[in-house]
């Protein structure tokens, strides 16, 4: 493979979510997200929060029932304070 492909290849990422059959954030699909995705996938949910209130609740729901117990909780803390700042306007990006 050239340096080319490999560079093309990282660009047509997709994260494989475990939990996602219908294409949308189930609460199982959500977890996968914050916990294993990366950056792309992170800004794909933030976009898709800020289109949905009840994709917001259902992230906030995650994020307090997972934060106790996983071994990466500032990755929930984050998504908390996101919601957060997303909530009260504070937040442009």
């Amino acid at each position: 493979m050239t340096k080319q492909q490999g560079t093309n290849d990282a660009l047509q990422h997709t994260m494989q979510h475990r939990h996602i059959v219908t294409g949308e954030y189930t609460l199982t699909a959500i977890d996968d997200v914050i916990e294993r995705g990366l950056l792309r996938d992170w800004l794909e949910l933030r976009d898709a929060v800020r289109s949905s209130a009840d994709l917001a609740r259902d992230v906030k729901h995650v994020c307090e029932h997972q934060k106790p117990r996983s071994d990466f909780p500032s990755r929930y803390v984050f998504w908390s304070n996101l919601l957060e700042r997303m909530k009260q306007g504070a937040l442009h990006v």
